[in-house]
């Protein structure tokens, strides 16, 4: 069972779960972090057992993998997720100095203007709409990005997204009316503004934010 108490089984987990993958290797660094907010395919070397947990078909969650397939036990109910997941691509890099820095497939660079030591960053780009937007905006919102950065280091960078959808002369023009909102790790919570654009291309179809 996942989310028992061993030794008091009437204390059941108080939480949530999503995307539970059973493994029989030891997975890298690396991979945990760049496939922590994608799908797998299933067919992983080492992977045992994967829930999606997207559906329930005949009151079970199916494993994609061996069919060890699941069942909710103690009242437990599906509920919608705002787990920050979905089809897309993620690319990590190790930086050590300024420079930019493309994050290969996901759309997004970082130039690093400082860095005070050798960092790693983790960026996923999802092909996919957040489950909420930000309140009274007209959100540029068929993708998002989550950043992760691991290691003390500090450091100063400009970053620049693609976006899918078109920018234009007019944004080009006026490059402060694009901007970014961030949030926390988790997605239930709200976005909230950070900065503007200072250099938009409508030819590359590129927002440039600062600092």
């Amino acid at each position: 069972m996942i989310g028992m108490e061993t030794l008091y089984p009437s204390l059941p987990l108080t939480g949530k779960m999503d995307e539970v993958r059973l493994w029989n290797i030891a997975r890298t660094e690396s991979e945990i972090r760049e496939n922590m907010h994608i799908p797998l395919v299933g067919t992983e070397a080492g992977l045992v057992s994967y829930w999606q947990m997207n559906e329930l078909v005949n009151g079970e969650f199916l494993d994609i993998v061996n069919a060890n397939n699941a069942i909710l036990e103690w009242e437990s109910e599906m509920s919608a997720s705002d787990l920050p997941f979905g089809s897309g691509s993620s690319f990590s890099s190790t930086v050590t100095s300024g420079g930019s820095v493309d994050f290969t497939g996901t759309d997004l660079s970082l130039n690093f203007n400082s860095i005070s030591a050798e960092t790693d960053f983790t960026v996923t780009k999802l092909n996919v709409s957040p489950n909420i937007n930000p309140i009274a905006n007209e959100p540029f919102d068929e993708q998002y990005w989550i950043v992760h950065k691991y290691g003390a280091g500090t450091f100063d960078a400009d970053l620049t997204v693609v976006l899918t959808e078109n920018l234009d002369v007019n944004d080009e023009n006026n490059p402060t009316q694009v901007k970014m909102f961030s949030r926390e790790s988790t997605a239930a919570t709200e976005w909230i503004y950070l900065l503007d654009a200072t250099n938009i291309d409508a030819v590359q179809n590129t927002a440039t934010f600062p600092g």
